[in-house]
């Protein structure tokens, strides 16, 4: 009987350190799918926040290019605008000179003739 009691404490010893491997394996493949979860979710918010980052630098850009446009825009509105400023002026400036109507020299009046004798001038005789 001694035989069979040490053979069935034998197999209750295997059967719980099979039941502990179990475990152990279980509690160990549960840790590593959480750590799994942990290290894809800390992935996930850092593709959010450079999703983010991305975005901003986009939009940065996006306006960068607007005000340059607008630069440029202005610049060559400006630019056309002086052009047909400098076209009208010489239209102007040619029709006065075809019909003759340009300002004048003004004559000088009232200048005054100086009396006396200059010097080094002979007297008429």
């Amino acid at each position: 009987m001694k035989v069979q009691e040490q053979l069935a404490q034998k197999l209750s010893e295997n059967r719980q350190l099979r039941d502990q491997a179990k475990k152990d394996e279980r509690a160990r493949r549960l840790e590593e799918a959480k750590e799994a979860r942990d290290r894809e979710l800390q992935a996930a918010k850092e593709r959010e926040k450079n999703k983010a980052e991305q975005w901003v630098r986009e939009q940065a850009e996006r306006r960068l290019m607007e005000r340059r446009k607008m630069a440029w825009d202005e610049l060559h509105r400006r630019t056309e605008l002086q052009s047909a400023q400098i076209v009208e002026k010489h239209v102007a400036m040619l029709q006065a000179l075809q019909s003759g109507s340009g300002k004048k020299k003004k004559k000088r009046k009232g200048r005054k003739k100086r009396k006396g004798k200059r010097k080094g001038r002979k007297k008429k005789k």
